[in-house]
């Protein structure tokens, strides 16, 4: 009788010990979780340079085991340096860190993880730099346009005066009067109003990206010609579907 209860003293330790060891969770090891099919399938892809069918292969990995460091660690080093993506491969690392916080490479994680926070704050600064860029480009734009037309118009101003000058020499030169130029007041006949600008021969309707500049040398005109026949109109802010007179050649 004693030697049953001894038999049986063994049997219940054994089956007690079977059923703890059963119960108990253990954690996969960074080995285990490499030999699981869809992460191995992902190492077979980056070998082949498939670095989409790897990040695809190692997503279905975290599918079967949420806590797979290893396939949050292979997500972040593709996303760092393969798809480009600093923010996925952050949160990869991070969730390396979470899981194998003890991990041999915990600190050079750390430095990738600060590598790609970096590129996400040039990311940002790159695009505010590009909007105000942008603003300051289109201002310098505008600006050439209007100091073209003032040159144009001072340069066309100059000839005139010029052709004056020459005139007036050849006179004095000749020993003949010099000629006299009409003014507004003597270029009409008495009795009648003189003409506030030049006759115009067309009208042109203004489209986007029009210019006094582009207008003139559109039609052959000068653009001193193109504001004199429409006297109140800004030449610097013409709107589309405006109206101008164009003056004859």
């Amino acid at each position: 009788m004693a030697m049953w209860r001894r038999v049986w003293n063994v049997v219940t330790c054994a089956t007690l010990i079977g059923w703890l060891g059963a119960c108990t969770p253990s954690a996969n090891s960074p080995l285990d979780e490499e030999k699981e099919p869809y992460f191995d399938q992902g190492r077979n892809r980056e070998t082949r340079y498939d670095h989409l069918g790897a990040i695809e292969s190692y997503h279905r990995a975290l599918e079967v085991n949420p806590r797979s460091s290893a396939a949050h660690y292979r997500l972040g080093l593709l996303y760092e340096s393969e798809d480009r993506n600093p923010a996925a491969a952050i949160y990869h690392f991070e969730q390396f860190l979470r899981l194998r916080p003890n991990s041999e490479q915990a600190g050079l994680i750390r430095q990738h993880i600060l590598g790609c926070k970096q590129e996400l704050a040039k990311e940002v600064s790159l695009g505010l730099v590009s909007g105000e860029m942008k603003n300051q480009l289109d201002e310098l734009i505008a600006k050439n346009q209007r100091l073209a037309e003032e040159n144009q118009r001072l340069a066309e101003e100059n000839q005139r005066l010029r052709e004056q000058v020459g005139r007036t020499q050849s006179s004095l030169a000749s020993g003949t009067s010099p000629p006299t130029f009409p003014s507004a007041s003597s270029a009409s006949p008495p009795g009648t109003v003189p003409p506030r600008h030049p006759a115009a021969t067309s009208v042109h309707t203004v489209q986007r990206g029009d210019t006094y500049f582009s207008i003139a040398k559109r039609y052959g005109v000068s653009t001193a010609a193109l504001q004199a026949a429409n006297p109140g109109v800004n030449p610097n802010r013409l709107n589309v579907g405006q109206r101008l007179n164009i003056p004859g050649r």
